[in-house]
């Protein structure tokens, strides 16, 4: 697809994925946002071309205090900080503008640097975004998280699925579709002559929810091996929300050890995150194992490397207890997860790489895990089915 970008400024600067929230405005309070829409600036975007919307930006003058990751600025163009630190933040301007490749959906946003003082200090527009096989997907919920902030809009664009299931047409692939009327600036893009099935979204969120809303199902049998086990009440609360299941015989085995393609499924799955078609990168032992799917998903969302220094990810050995610390650490970097003061001294992990001694420390300050009564954390220990769900269970609770 034919990709044209303009910048106002000295570089033109692109984000594969950011993650972060936006919030227009007065001094609202930071545990309770909410979205200004009476004198909202975006709103004059509506309707112009990308020149006009470049001199909108040369005069706009915002106010980021109390911004945060996933803030939503403007319903209407859907605005979202996706980054905020020190300097300022960057927000997202949905333009209304998407186009279907394939399966593959294609979103054209602007994009802004805001400045402490509420300065702009660079503007994008029509920057694009792909997100692979969005339209193979089973349902586009699995896009409303802060995973996609700032490639996926907050609006209704089914995916061939949900399309089916509600029957309407698929979104098309014969040309751009418009909901704002933003005008495009490639004059030699098609335009769809109707929506479709795309239309703006009814029920936008001030925020953007960090991993997707779980639907409750309930658990009629619990388990007979989990009835008096430790972690009964993290593999209900997994098994509540389908993130896992018992074998046919009734049980869960949960002291059974967990290899490294299933902690990762199980990672992927609480992040609500499906499983990609696109191949693993990197690893040789992929091939057609039934987790790669999992595993590309994890790299996509920045959990695996895409280029990893090790080519064999060694599905089906154990994960060890260092390998599944340094899998939830980039978690947390990744959904930039506040950490309270702690600090733990094991008597083995005195010989461990700076790095994963650090995100050993991140994982203890996160309260996710800890170590063994003997002072120990046994880096290279197994991982038992258990000890992961009460990982996992942690990390859904904390984000």
């Amino acid at each position: 697809m034919k990709r044209r970008k303009h910048l106002l400024a000295t570089s033109l600067f692109v984000a594969a994925m950011l993650s972060s929230t936006a919030m227009l405005a007065s001094a609202e309070s930071a545990s309770k946002p909410s979205i200004v829409q009476a004198s909202n600036p975006f709103t004059n975007l509506l309707g112009l071309d990308y020149e006009a919307r470049n001199a909108q930006y040369d005069s706009l003058k915002l106010s980021p205090a109390g911004w945060q990751v996933g803030m939503v600025i403007s319903k209407e163009p859907f605005a979202v900080v996706t980054k905020v630190d020190g300097a300022g933040a960057h927000v997202k301007i949905w333009t209304g503008a998407i186009a279907r490749d394939y399966n593959d959906l294609l979103v054209f946003w602007d994009e802004i640097g805001v400045t402490a003082d509420g300065a702009l200090d660079f503007h994008a527009t029509d920057v694009e975004e792909t997100t692979r096989n969005y339209f193979e997907s089973t349902t586009q919920e699995s896009y409303r998280v802060k995973a996609y902030l700032g490639k996926v809009p907050w609006a209704n664009i089914p995916t061939d699925a949900e399309a089916q299931l509600n029957g309407v047409a698929k979104v098309t692939t014969t040309g751009l579709v418009n909901v704002y009327g933003i005008h495009f600036q490639d004059s030699d893009r098609a335009v769809a002559t109707t929506l479709g099935s795309v239309n703006k979204s009814t029920d936008m969120p001030e925020k953007i929810p960090t991993l997707r809303l779980w639907k409750q199902t309930k658990v009629t049998k619990v388990p007979t091996d989990a009835e008096t086990h430790w972690a009964k009440e993290d593999i209900l609360d997994l098994m509540q929300k389908s993130i896992i299941d018992g074998y046919e015989d009734q049980t869960i085995r949960p002291n059974r050890t967990l290899s490294k393609a299933e902690f990762v499924t199980l990672l992927v799955k609480a992040l609500g995150i499906e499983p990609v078609k696109t191949p693993v990168t990197g690893y040789e032992d992929m091939g057609s194992h039934w987790s790669k799917g999992m595993v590309a998903s994890a790299q996509a969302i920045g959990l695996l490397d895409q280029r990893p220094a090790d080519m064999r990810f060694s599905p089906d050995l154990p994960i060890t207890r260092i390998e599944m610390v340094g899998l939830v650490d980039r978690i947390l970097q990744k959904y930039e997860v506040s950490l309270p003061p702690r600090s733990q001294n094991f008597t083995d992990t005195a010989n461990l790489p700076d790095m994963n001694k650090e995100a050993l420390i991140n994982v203890i300050r996160a309260g996710i895990v800890g170590g063994y009564e003997d002072g120990s954390f046994r880096p290279q220990g197994s991982l038992t089915r258990a000890e992961a769900f009460k990982v996992i269970s942690r990390i859904i609770h904390l984000l």
